[in-house]
């Protein structure tokens, strides 16, 4: 069982972090501060760390840099989770670190990065191979020692180019993503880690290796485990004899032409003036899913998605027959009838007279990207456990709330919502039930307001309704709200078999009666709900 090591200061996060990992099946132990993660360390070496940056006392870096220095624990796998994300942060986290992520992350994509890096950083003492494995710069193949063929994507070629390039000799990520045409300082390291661990995959799946074929070196890059030989083709080379013929040399030339169409990693189809496709390129089949000579001869509409209406193409085609050129996103079909998003950009070529002759198409899928940017927003935005508003989309939804208020005359309402006896249920059932009775809670809330108003959860078993449009004349509009909650949060919850009750403190503030800002109708719905908590112990 991989054993991790959380370090985070704040109390709530940390119980998430450490009881969602073992869930998953980590042996893993929480500390909030330096002092408490030694205690820890000195009784037990873990597989990984996982550290905040921010901390009292000792930061996270310090941390990550007294493990480099320690040899009982510099083969310790390192990950920063925090809320830095500047450049800055990242290059100097990275320093030291086998993955930097910033909150908030999924639980689940979380649990995955630290078996990748367990996976990678593990000892290996297994023999050496000896079988030569072949890299074929023309085919874009791996051929295995057993004389299979592996069919590599242009990524893949050129990381494994790279590492054949330099047996015996790690080579930083650095200079694969550069030999890619990304720029280092822009890119996402765990997407590197992810390419290397799906081509790992590709190798070991496809031969009888056991060992691992790429192995990660901390701080220093990644080093090829088996011995790969460059086929190179004279055809791609271009002479440097001064006799050459000028025959020759236009040769050379449209050879390397060729060579950098098809390897180029973005997907290129060109056509005829008649918009028939007389030419893809390998990342075009690819994306699509198409062979190249299944789609020669026929129209670009064979990758139409549907989900663009006439008006689009003709603003498109006005752009192009105008300007010669078009570029923006578009909604196509794959050849297995999937619908992805890509960035494209098409030119119109003309001939010496000016009439044009072909179109060329350079578009790349970014499906993943574009919904990596949805879920990250989604997540910034809400509560991972209930899905509702956290405490930054609620300040955004009051600003909004504010603003409408003050031009139609109307008020306000924020009701903290706090749960009593909530830690006994997870102290006796456990954190899976406190979960489950939090979504519940979270979807009896929901059911009690309009669809104008928003429910957030701030931490823990806090709960707040921001109530928009409250007529100044129907003041009690929270004051009901307010007895519905408290009735409907009372009913009793199933779980297991076991009947769990519980009740709620609300605290009300009224805009702009008693406060004109977030912050002060926080504090004045706060001692509100505080004050209500005190009542209740009084006749209980």
């Amino acid at each position: 069982m991989i054993k991790v090591f959380v370090v985070e200061d704040n109390d709530y996060l940390l119980e998430d972090i450490v009881h969602s990992l073992k869930l998953q099946g980590y042996d893993c132990y929480g500390a909030t501060d330096a002092l408490t993660f030694d205690e820890l360390l000195a009784r037990e070496v873990p597989d990984l760390v996982i550290l905040d940056w921010n901390l009292p006392g000792e930061d996270g870096l310090s941390i990550a840099e007294r493990l480099h220095a320690n040899d009982k624990t510099n083969h310790v796998g390192i990950i920063f989770l925090t809320a830095r994300g500047s450049l800055e942060d990242r290059i100097a986290g990275l320093e030291l670190a086998d993955a930097y992520l910033t909150k908030p992350i999924d639980y689940q994509e979380l649990g995955s990065i630290i078996t990748s890096i367990n996976r990678r950083l593990a000892p290996n003492n297994e023999s050496s191979v000896e079988s030569v494995w072949k890299i074929n710069e023309k085919t874009l193949e791996l051929n295995t020692p057993q004389n299979k063929i592996l069919s590599l994507s242009y990524r893949e070629y050129i990381a494994l180019y790279k590492l054949a390039e330099s047996p015996g000799i790690p080579v930083s990520a650095q200079k694969i993503v550069e030999a890619w045409g990304e720029n280092w300082l822009r890119f996402e390291k765990n997407r590197l880690e992810l390419l290397l661990s799906r081509l790992r995959r590709k190798i070991k799946d496809n031969s009888n290796i056991k060992l691992n074929p790429i192995r990660s070196v901390r701080n220093e890059g990644y080093h090829l485990m088996i011995p790969i030989e460059i086929i190179t083709h004279e055809q791609f080379s271009v002479s440097t004899e001064k006799k050459s013929s000028n025959k020759t040399q236009k040769s050379a030339v449209v050879s390397l032409s060729e060579h950098a169409y098809d390897l180029s990693p973005n997907a290129i189809m060109i056509t005829g003036c008649n918009q028939k496709i007389i030419r893809t390129n390998t990342a075009f089949s690819e994306v699509t899913g198409y062979a190249a000579q299944s789609v020669l001869g026929k129209n670009p509409r064979i990758l139409n998605s549907g989900r663009h209406g006439k008006t689009f193409y003709q603003l498109m085609w006005h752009s192009i027959n105008t300007t010669g050129t078009w570029s923006g996103e578009i909604y196509n079909r794959r050849r297995n009838g999937q619908i992805y998003l890509q960035n494209i950009k098409i030119n119109a070529l003309h001939n010496s007279a000016g009439d044009v002759e072909n179109y060329i198409a350079i578009f790349s899928d970014i499906t993943q990207e574009r919904e990596q940017e949805l879920q990250l927003k989604h997540l910034s935005n809400h509560d991972a456990l209930t899905g509702l508003a956290n405490r930054r989309l609620l300040h955004q939804q009051f600003d909004t709330a504010v603003t409408n208020a003050k031009r139609q005359g109307v008020q306000i309402g924020l009701l903290f919502i706090d749960l009593n006896g909530f830690k006994p249920v997870n102290d006796k059932f456990g954190h899976s039930c406190g979960d489950f009775m939090l979504q519940e809670i979270a979807s009896r809330i929901l059911s009690c307001v309009r669809e104008t108003d928003t429910v957030a959860r701030l931490g823990g078993d806090e709960f707040v309704v921001l109530m928009t449009n409250i007529d100044s004349d129907n003041a009690t509009a929270t004051d009901i709200l307010r007895n519905k909650l408290k009735k409907i949060i009372a009913h009793e919850f199933i779980f297991e078999g076991n009947t769990i009750k519980l009740t709620a403190s609300i605290g009300i503030s009224i805009f702009p009666e008693q406060g004109t800002n977030f912050e002060t109708l926080c504090n004045v719905a706060d001692m509100a709900m505080y004050k209500n908590k005190e009542e209740m112990k009084l006749f209980m």
